[in-house]
């Protein structure tokens, strides 16, 4: 859209109510699944700990991507802890989707009032580039939310950069946990001026422009998700197959890993592929019939 000069598309809805076969049966399935998703031992986690609670998870199990892909445990990771800290001394309340009964969003406070935090930001933001500040990281998070970019590209980003100035091959990056430096390098790409203009382009254009392309971590041209690949095997065939690379959601394989499904979180055998194969096919019926992913613990084949 950026390189159209497109800010936005707007959609205005003639009816708010969708024509389907057969209303009854579908209504009947609408308050079922409303139903069990407050009960279901595998929604509870979302209910109580959103995905921010995957930050003491990953760090726990190694698989919290830090400094720029270089380590899978965060240095310091117990200062923005969701049990420890986030969620005692930050946490306000839940927010969820339209008509979810789940409310996995939770909402932090902020310098300006109330974000709602989520793990992916969490890990790119700061994982990767080293901030763990509680404050300074919701902050950044805002900030990037508020200037309108995917946070998950950004803080890959921005990492990289500081990354390719750790090794002395760019001038003006921030340093690791540099809130200050980052912060502003957050502004000047959304406006596209000094190191923001190079950091606007992303990851792989980036190294391609540096050549540097055998240091640039990404897949099909998109900046990877909070999976480390190297402790989470599936997301191997997860980034593979996917269409848009490095996509998290593709095939959610990250969940058959941290369940320890398909052989367990290493394994890489028949097994594995056959459990991505499953939930990659399921999560295809769930974007088809706007179902929420992390409702799969309840949902099942018939």
């Amino acid at each position: 859209m950026g390189s159209k000069n497109v800010k936005a598309i707007t959609f205005i809805p003639v009816s708010k109510t969708v024509d389907v076969a057969d209303d009854k049966v579908y209504q009947d399935l609408v308050r079922s699944l409303g139903r069990q998703a407050v009960t279901n031992p595998g929604m509870i986690p979302y209910r109580q700990g959103g995905t921010v609670r995957l930050i003491d998870v990953g760090c726990n199990m190694g698989f919290y991507p830090s400094i720029y892909w270089t380590r899978v445990v965060m240095p310091n990771w117990e200062d923005i802890s969701w049990e420890k800290v986030l969620k005692p001394r930050y946490f306000i309340k839940n927010g969820a989707c339209l008509y979810c009964p789940v409310a996995c969003h939770k909402v932090v406070r902020s310098s300006n009032g109330e974000y709602d935090l989520e793990y992916e930001t969490v890990m790119a933001l700061g994982g990767l580039t080293g901030v763990h500040d509680p404050q300074k990281l919701i902050d950044l998070a805002e900030l990037a939310d508020r200037l309108g970019f995917d946070t998950i590209s950004l803080g890959n980003t921005i990492a990289f950069l500081t990354y390719l100035g750790e090794k002395g091959i760019i001038k003006g990056a921030p340093r690791w946990g540099d809130y200050e430096g980052i912060r502003q390098l957050i502004i000047d790409t959304a406006y596209r001026r000094g190191l923001g203009e190079l950091a606007a382009l992303g990851t792989k254009t980036i190294a391609e422009r540096l050549g540097v392309q055998d240091l640039a971590i990404h897949v099909k041209g998109l900046e990877p998700a909070g999976y480390d690949p190297r402790t989470l095997k599936g997301m191997i065939l997860n980034n593979a197959i996917s269409e848009r690379g490095a996509d998290h959601l593709w095939s959610s394989a990250y969940a058959v890993d941290i369940a320890g499904q398909g052989g367990g979180r290493f394994a890489t055998g028949e097994e594995k592929v056959r459990a991505v194969m499953d939930i990659e096919e399921r999560n295809a019926l769930y974007d088809s019939m706007l179902l929420c992913k992390f409702g799969r613990a309840m949902y099942t084949w018939r």
